[in-house]
């Protein structure tokens, strides 16, 4: 089995672009025959499922954090051939994942 490469695209502030640098550093590996996963932990200010065109993708991170559902179920392949996992957008999501 191959391990793969992790790169995060990383900031403290808001609106610098990394959601769009990701969705688009990814498809360009992906044409290049990588296999990509984008995975949004951004989870009080997601962006990616935006992106991607699934901002309703019914299962997100937030659940697989928790334990209601599986990675498998969270994840979907976008037409590009990237996959993606995004997080929730709801408040309520949010507060689920976050220890009390």
């Amino acid at each position: 089995m191959n391990e793969g490469r992790v790169i995060g695209l990383v900031s403290g502030k808001g609106g610098v672009g990394k959601t769009s640098a990701c969705v688009n550093l990814g498809i360009a590996l992906s044409r290049l025959g990588n296999e990509v996963t984008l995975i949004d932990t951004d989870l009080s200010a997601s962006n990616l499922g935006v992106y991607m065109g699934r901002y309703d993708h019914p299962v997100k991170i937030h659940e697989v954090l928790s334990g209601e559902a599986s990675l498998q179920e969270a994840m979907f392949r976008h037409p590009t051939g990237v996959n993606a996992l995004v997080a929730s957008t709801e408040y309520p999501t949010q507060i689920r994942t976050h220890p009390t």
